[in-house]
């Protein structure tokens, strides 16, 4: 898949979720562990990264979805299209772990088994066409990023933080809480004691016979230690929403059109944040939905819309002085450097900052500081409270 700069519309994306409704919703069950080497032909949407950056939003999924099919029938899609809400969730309660995960980065050598991964030259054929594909696409089917993780960890030997760092490099839908959470998950560290070792039979099976790479990979995953987090959760009495609201902004983290409030003064994030080592494919990605929220906005908003950068607050603070700006409110930015930034941006203001959190992870959060599992459980119970209505 080239990289299209329509996929970070709106348009595209709630087109292609229908696609995908209408054609291969059923059979996502039974077919979605299986990479044939091309997102056209793989059952599933697509979507991951308009998803994490709520151009459209698990909701709209998931109403969309119950609007056509029974809850039974689409069970599964709902259910993993929940792992990355556990994740952002799991975060939150312990947000210790990404602060680790970025000193253990500054420390991490990186040797020559390191270069030759990825730059895909590691003699192990589906692992360095996965380093291609992903660096050629931002994009890698999510058994295959398990399978790579695994080799990366054991059959490599390299530290994990590095994998993480180099998917979050390279992958369009790549976000702090998945991203992390999911590498060590593989490497053991999320369920302890739990490794995900990746064995040739099963690429070979779900490659369709693509790869198979026998007597290449470690038949036994190695035990990694980890610190223990403290878990800290403050996101109880967030607010939904709220009345009044005189200047909002939106950054690149939520990029929504739908949950954009009523206010006289709209700060929209003009471009991709610079301090984050990103490729050009996905500073490309961000910055196109940046610009087609930006125009959305200029047709619907009747608010005077502002175009800030992080860079430049110099401005946006004689902006907020001049016109007695005392309080902005924002959707909540989840763990990472966009919450780091806007925390920044609100100290050197001068301003109050308030974070708005969706429906969504406020009722599903709460239930994500344990094994998914618990979280799991209470999905039908928050999508009925969610207003969706599931045909059992």
């Amino acid at each position: 898949m080239k990289f299209d700069n329509n996929i970070s519309s709106y348009s595209y994306a709630k087109s292609r979720f229908e696609d995908f409704i209408a054609e291969k919703i059923l059979k996502y069950g039974q077919m979605r562990n299986f990479d044939f080497g091309d997102i056209q032909k793989n059952f599933v949407t697509g979507l991951s990264p308009s998803i994490n950056r709520r151009i459209i939003s698990e909701q709209q999924i998931v109403t969309e979805l119950l609007q056509n099919y029974k809850y039974t029938d689409v069970k599964k899609f709902i259910e993993q299209l929940c792992w990355r809400t556990y994740w952002k969730g799991y975060l939150e309660h312990y947000e210790g772990i990404w602060d680790s995960y970025i000193e253990d980065l500054k420390i991490i050598e990186k040797n020559i088994d390191y270069l030759n991964a990825i730059n895909a030259k590691t003699g192990i054929k589906c692992f360095d066409h996965w380093v291609e594909e992903l660096i050629d696409t931002g994009h890698l089917h999510n058994h295959s990023r398990m399978w790579f993780a695994s080799i990366w960890v054991f059959t490599l030997g390299l530290p994990w933080q590095l994998g993480a760092s180099f998917f979050m490099q390279y992958l369009l839908d790549a976000d702090c809480a998945s991203n992390t959470l999911s590498w060590r998950w593989v490497s053991g560290l999320h369920t302890k004691g739990k490794t995900y070792l990746a064995a040739s039979a099963n690429i070979k099976k779900y490659t369709g016979q693509r790869f198979h790479p026998v007597g290449q990979l470690a038949k036994t995953a190695k035990t990694l230690k980890t610190e223990e987090f403290i878990r800290k959760f403050a996101h109880s009495n967030k607010l939904n929403k709220a009345n009044n609201i005189r200047c909002y902004l939106i950054h690149e983290n939520d990029l929504s059109h739908k949950t954009i409030p009523n206010c006289e003064i709209l700060f929209i994030q003009k471009n991709c944040m610079n301090n984050i080592v990103r490729s050009s494919m996905v500073k490309r990605f961000i910055n196109g939905a940046l610009q087609n929220l930006q125009n959305l906005v200029r047709e619907k908003s009747s608010a005077e819309t502002i175009l800030f950068s992080f860079e430049e607050l110099a401005k946006m603070k004689s902006i907020c002085e001049r016109n007695k700006i005392l309080n902005i409110y924002t959707s909540y930015p989840t763990v990472g450097p966009v919450k780091k930034e806007l925390e920044c941006l609100f100290k050197t203001l001068g301003v109050d900052g308030t974070y708005l959190i969706s429906s969504w992870d406020q009722h599903f959060w709460p239930h994500a500081h344990k094994g998914y599992f618990k979280l799991k459980k209470e999905i039908p119970r928050i999508l009925d409270i969610l207003e969706n209505k599931i045909n059992a």
